[in-house]
């Protein structure tokens, strides 16, 4: 079982309006510049959406307007050098079983203007090597 959605390196592509659940994860970039916006990911057996730089080729994944929840890993989950991840005005990033959204080897995120409530972890977790602008987030 894979992800609900894949996009890879150099894909621009948009996603909107998608409800994808019971996914391995509900959509994977792989140093891409998708916008992700308006859609439902939940019930993913790992995490929500996972953005991820391979060999040092840039992420700028734009995640806006969704309802991330349920999933039994993260939220969202940004990982490797030269990610810049922009995750904003999001509904809903509730109910993930680990973090609402984490950062790991070396991210640097824009997190702004989102509703994470009741992860049964952190709301955001940010580990060593990662940077992150928070900005005006309902988090509890």
């Amino acid at each position: 079982m894979g992800p609900g959605i894949k996009v890879s390196k150099g894909n621009y592509s948009k996603i909107k309006g998608c409800e994808i659940k019971q996914s391995r994860c509900g959509v994977h970039v792989t140093s891409a510049q998708p916008h992700i916006l308006m859609n439902t990911l939940s019930n993913n057996y790992e995490n929500g959406v996972i953005t991820e730089t391979i060999n040092n080729k840039r992420c700028d994944a734009l995640i806006t307007f969704n309802k991330i929840e349920k999933n039994k890993h993260n939220g969202v989950l940004c990982m490797g050098e030269n990610n810049h991840t922009q995750i904003r005005r999001n509904h809903k990033i509730n109910n993930n079983t680990m973090a609402g959204i984490r950062a790991i080897d070396g991210a640097t995120l824009n997190i702004i203007d989102n509703t994470i409530m009741l992860n049964f972890a952190q709301g955001i977790l940010l580990v060593e090597s990662t940077y992150a602008h928070i900005e005006h987030n309902l988090i509890s």
